[in-house]
């Protein structure tokens, strides 16, 4: 076998510990359970890791028609509270969510500024030894109009310092690129 060029073993891969705790700091992404599935009115199902489901709906829609359409389709809009301890506890719903801005129950707000949240999902002023990351706050801007909620993007939110908007100063008429909702039956805690 003279003349036959001998391969080398290719070199190991090195990471730096630095590198690797780094990595291995990253959340991992959360894949669904099972496919979302759509029902009758177009709205798909998107079930978290708690086992709550949301209906999304991802049609532009102002406030009036998000309303009408979550109304026919048997569905309710949430009330930021609710929306609120879901989403700071459901990774999978979050998710489902990021980038997106909907119409929720209610309206006006007299609070403004960067919240928490408590245990029964109302808005806290953070207290200023408290260390929280963007996952846990909530910026509100207060108004008399019918709420809006949005979830920002993983490019937005580390940024700007919070992952979550609640606003009370949008006209009706401003329309939102998705419609949320919950069951009827399934009321307010």
């Amino acid at each position: 076998m003279q003349g036959m060029m001998q391969l080398k073993p290719p070199k190991p891969y090195t990471i730096s510990q630095e590198a690797l705790d780094a990595a291995l700091a990253e959340p991992l992404p959360v894949e669904p359970r099972r496919p979302p599935q759509a029902d009758k009115n177009g709205f798909r199902q998107v079930m978290g890791a708690t086992g709550k489901t949301l209906h999304i709906l991802e049609k532009r829609a102002n406030h009036p028609e998000s309303m009408k359409l979550l109304s026919e389709a048997g569905l309710r809009p949430m009330t930021y509270q609710e929306l609120l301890l879901l989403l700071m506890e459901d990774e999978q719903l979050k998710n489902a969510l990021k980038g997106k801005h909907f119409w929720l129950a209610g309206q006006g707000i007299e609070k403004e500024g960067v919240f928490t949240i408590n245990e029964k999902g109302e808005l806290r002023e953070i207290a200023r030894e408290e260390r929280l990351s963007a996952e846990r706050k909530v910026n509100v801007c207060k108004g008399n109009r019918p709420l809006s909620f949005g979830v920002y993007s993983d490019y937005v939110a580390p940024g700007i310092g919070w992952r979550f908007f609640l606003y009370a100063d949008y006209e009706p008429q401003i329309a939102a690129p998705v419609v949320v909702g919950v069951p009827v039956a399934q009321r307010p805690q």
